[in-house]
């Protein structure tokens, strides 16, 4: 089940991307989104966008990354880093239980 959460949105600059670069970005964005409602209980999700990428940020329960990473990583992170990827973009992923999560992808 979705938890409902306030979205928060910023936007600094004048943010611009190639289509390939906004759809990767987009997709990660929609992902972690996805993910904060349905899997951390997020009451809040800011979204920062600006001229050299996006940041997540949610206030849910978090999660401890490398403990995700030592089992089959979630379907999410795995698509996350595939977008990242498929459009040579650096993805930050930042975790910690009980203190949100925030996901970050940049322009290289």
């Amino acid at each position: 089940a979705l938890t409902p959460a306030a979205v928060t949105l910023r936007v600094s600059g004048t943010p611009r991307f190639p289509a390939p670069v906004a759809h990767a970005m987009y997709q990660v964005a929609e992902l972690a989104l996805q993910n904060a409602c349905a899997h951390a209980g997020a009451t809040r999700i800011v979204v920062a966008l600006a001229d050299d990428g996006v940041e997540i940020r949610d206030d849910g329960a978090g999660f401890d990354l490398p403990k995700i990473r030592a089992f089959p990583p979630g379907a999410g992170i795995v698509r996350m880093e595939t977008y990242a990827g498929s459009a040579n973009l650096h993805l930050r992923l930042a975790s910690s239980v009980g203190k949100g999560t925030i996901i970050g992808i940049k322009t290289i």
